[in-house]
């Protein structure tokens, strides 16, 4: 599958799934190539040598790559505008 399609493809399921589910908590597992292209669509991502620079509203919120499994908290707007990111370390 080309990364194009992935990320249209779970760009659509999280957005429908975040409209059905406002005001809730909810849980969304996903291969870290799906959710690093979802992502793209919220951060800004500058590559430094081999370095991964994660940037929210032109703030560093992650840097590094994602392990498996990683553990994101990602917050909503009623316009399904990313507005908080948290990395949850375990």
């Amino acid at each position: 599958e080309i990364i194009n399609d992935t990320r249209t493809r779970i760009t659509e399921v999280i957005n429908e799934i975040v409209d059905n589910n406002k005001g809730k908590n909810i849980c969304i597992v996903s291969h870290g190539t799906a959710l690093s292209s979802y992502l793209l669509n919220h951060f800004e991502l500058k590559i430094q040598g081999e370095e991964f620079h994660w940037f929210l509203n032109d703030e560093e919120v992650f840097n590094g790559f994602f392990n498996a499994p990683h553990i994101f908290k990602l917050v909503f707007d009623d316009n399904n505008s990313l507005i908080e990111f948290k990395n949850i370390r375990y």
